[in-house]
């Protein structure tokens, strides 16, 4: 994210138990608040879902830009510091974001067992930076996802879901139901139900029989409205086969140690491995080619000598 929204002080300034508020209630269908606004305060009264903890503090900024976008305010006055402002920026996008850590957002609720917005706060600010925005723009429609991708045989699917109504706002009078196609090409059916919490919020689960390959249709009625969401894929069987015997395999580990002109052993034998080990004493022996001469110094030598013995000779008269 850049800061070309604000005209920053570069102060931070500890706003304790400060309020985050939409600031213009327009923006509670903006696709960074769909299907969350109504976790939040507007200028029309408190958040519907109350009980978020409110966040610690803030940097200090004067003021938006013109070309800027107040989303939220630190109170729903007109003159209000900003807290988030977004910015077009020729075909890109910018989003200033000026509060202290939002993980109390997500720490507060969970502990409690309550949904939060920060997940969702995030993830659809970053999609609606990258141009994705018409995955979250608010509106009728349905999301769904399962609880992981990946599962044992026998262990039960989690099918979770959101609808929305033509308000951008969680539907809880909708008729939610998966299809469900196995791997044999057959198709199951399987009703979700509303679940306690913010609105539109639906789950349900499905045994699996076999191994394999599932893919899930999740379809909303709402009135007169049929909502589809994208086909999810999930997968059963056993991918870690490695795991299913756990016991020590002597006979291989014997067989690799052969094969390595090595010893296996036992842990509980461990301590008369010593015993074991081969203490003879090796021989080897080496040859070693060495001249026993060195031919220039023996020729010098050799040289002198007989000039040395010539000189004598002459000199006494010898022969």
């Amino acid at each position: 994210m850049a800061i070309s929204g604000f005209d920053t002080m570069n102060v931070w300034d500890v706003v304790s138990q400060w309020v985050f508020g939409l600031a213009t209630d327009g923006f509670v269908r903006h696709p960074i608040f769909a299907n969350i606004s109504d976790f939040f305060p507007t200028r029309q009264g408190d958040p519907i879902f109350a009980g978020l903890p409110p966040l610690d503090g803030c940097t200090r900024v004067e003021a938006a830009r013109p070309s800027g976008s107040i989303l939220a305010a630190l109170s729903s006055e007109s003159s209000a510091m900003p807290i988030l402002v977004v910015q077009p920026v020729d075909k890109g996008r910018t989003a200033v974001f000026t509060g202290d850590t939002t993980r109390k957002w997500q720490q507060g609720p969970r502990a409690l067992d309550q949904q939060s917005p920060f997940m969702r706060f995030w993830g659809q600010t970053v999609r609606w930076l990258a141009g994705r925005s018409q995955t979250v723009e608010a509106g009728a429609g349905i999301t769904a996802n399962l609880d992981k991708i990946y599962y044992e045989p026998e262990e039960q699917i989690r099918i979770s879901a959101t609808v929305r109504d033509k308000d951008g706002q969680g539907a809880n009078n909708a008729k939610v139901s998966a299809k469900i196609q196995n791997p044999g090409g057959q198709i199951d059916q399987v009703a979700l139900s509303l679940e306690s919490g913010p609105a539109g919020h639906y789950s349900g689960t499905f045994d699996p029989k076999a191994a394999g390959n599932y893919q899930f249709l999740l379809e909303a009625r709402l009135a007169e409205l049929t909502l589809s969401a994208e086909k999810l894929t999930a997968e059963v069987g056993r991918p870690n086969l490695e795991f299913e015997k756990l016991d020590l395999d002597e006979k291989t580990l014997s067989q690799i140690a052969a094969d390595a002109k090595g010893r296996y052993f036992h842990i509980t034998t461990a301590d008369m491995l010593l015993n074991y080990l081969d203490r003879t004493q090796r021989k080897q022996s080496e040859y070693v080619e060495r001249r026993l001469y060195s031919p220039p110094l023996f020729w010098t030598l050799f040289v002198c000598v007989l000039t040395t013995e010539w000189v004598l000779r002459r000199r006494f008269q010898l022969r």
